[in-house]
């Protein structure tokens, strides 16, 4: 493809991380600490392997020491779902996708990339550059 070029970007989306409501963690401190104390680790869902979702498991996984075990699911609404009922505890979704879930209070937002904290409902989500794993990640389209 040597005639492609980049032209414009169209719209990037923050990527968050987000928790059952019954599980532990309230932030991101809370989740590093569950993940290294737990056996075995910690299962967390994402919309499949390879996705930006995944990747940003393994990156704050090998940042943090945390351990974590990737669930893949068919799709983000799949992945959404099991953490909603209780399947696995942790998701890592992008905030477009998640934001109603966590707005409803069925989902607890962690952590979320970025330069600035959002604010979602009446939560502050902590940011991803605060615990030193950059700031940077987005799903984006060209």
């Amino acid at each position: 493809m040597r005639d492609f070029v980049h032209v414009a970007l169209l719209t990037f989306n923050h990527l968050v991380f987000a928790a059952n409501p019954r599980f532990a963690a309230r932030n991101l401190d809370d989740l590093i600490r569950e993940c290294r104390s737990a056996s075995g680790g910690l299962d967390m869902a994402s919309s499949g392997a390879g996705s930006l979702n995944h990747m940003l498991i393994v990156h704050f996984a090998n940042t943090t020491g945390a351990r974590l075990n990737h669930v893949a699911y068919r799709g983000a609404g799949p992945a959404m779902a099991a953490v909603i009922g209780g399947e696995v505890p942790l998701v890592s979704d992008s905030l477009p996708s998640a934001s109603i879930h966590i707005r409803q209070g069925s989902v607890r937002a962690l952590g979320i990339s970025g330069t600035a904290r959002r604010n979602v409902s009446t939560t502050l989500i902590h940011l991803f550059l605060e615990y030193s794993l950059g700031g940077q990640r987005y799903g984006w389209v060209d």
